[in-house]
C-alpha cells in the first residue's frame, strides 16, 4: 500500500514539473524585452508582392517592415552582410497567413444564417449590381 502511494506522490510531482517547466518556455515574449518595444500602431498598410527578391530588398532598404515569406536561409545568401545585419529571423516550423476584411458575409441569393444584417445606405454613385 506504501508503494502505491508513493508512485502516485511521484507521478504527481513529475507532472506538475512539467507543467511548470512548459508553463515557463510558454511565457517567454515573442518580440523581444519589453524594452526594446515601440509603441502601439495606429495604422498597418499591407502591401503585397509576387516576387520574393523585390520584397526583401525592400525590406532590407527600410520600405517594408515585415516580410511574411517562408523560405531557407540559403536564400539569403545572395545578401551582404550589412544587409544581413538589418534583418531579424524569427524561425517557425510552418505558418499559416491569411487576410479577413468583408464579414458580412453574403446577403444573395441565399444568405448564411449566421450572416451579418447591415443596414442598407443609399447608393453613392452608379450601380454595378448584376440584375439581369
Amino acid at each position: 500500500m506504501l508503494a502505491l502511494t508513493s508512485r502516485k506522490c511521484l507521478t504527481a510531482i513529475l507532472t506538475l514539473l512539467i507543467v511548470v517547466s512548459y508553463s515557463l518556455i510558454m511565457a517567454q515574449p515573442a518580440g523581444g524585452t519589453p524594452e526594446a518595444r515601440g509603441p502601439p500602431l495606429n495604422e498597418i498598410t499591407w502591401t503585397v508582392l509576387n516576387d520574393w527578391d523585390d520584397a526583401l530588398r525592400r525590406v532590407v532598404r527600410g520600405e517594408l517592415d515585415v516580410l511574411m515569406w517562408s523560405k531557407p536561409m540559403g536564400a539569403y545568401r545572395q545578401l551582404s552582410d550589412e544587409e544581413l545585419a538589418k534583418l531579424v529571423f524569427v524561425k517557425c516550423v510552418s505558418a499559416v497567413w491569411f487576410l479577413e476584411f468583408n464579414s458580412a458575409g453574403s446577403i444573395e441569393p441565399n444568405p448564411h444564417p449566421k450572416s451579418l444584417h447591415i443596414r442598407p445606405t443609399a447608393p453613392s454613385g452608379p450601380s454595378t449590381r448584376n440584375t439581369a
